[in-house]
């Protein structure tokens, strides 16, 4: 999973090209069955805004969610 913060330069492209400054990121894989299908993604263009463990733990819970139905 990745996590930007605030004070972090870093970011992942969401689409290729993409130019987008995010102030804010959280990345995680969905996975199936060890592979890896698709992601889920959170981020924020706004300042001040931080992405904090309730954040953290709903992108969590989603990729859970969806690899499990993704494996039935």
């Amino acid at each position: 999973m990745f996590v930007k913060s605030e004070n972090d330069m870093s970011s992942i492209p969401i689409v290729e090209g993409d130019t987008t400054r995010y102030t804010a990121q959280i990345v995680s894989p969905i996975l199936s069955e060890d592979t890896v299908i698709g992601s889920v993604i959170m981020c924020s263009t706004e300042s001040n805004v931080k992405m904090g463990d309730s954040e953290y733990k709903l992108v969590q819970a989603a990729t859970s969610f969806f690899g499990k139905q993704l494996e039935q």
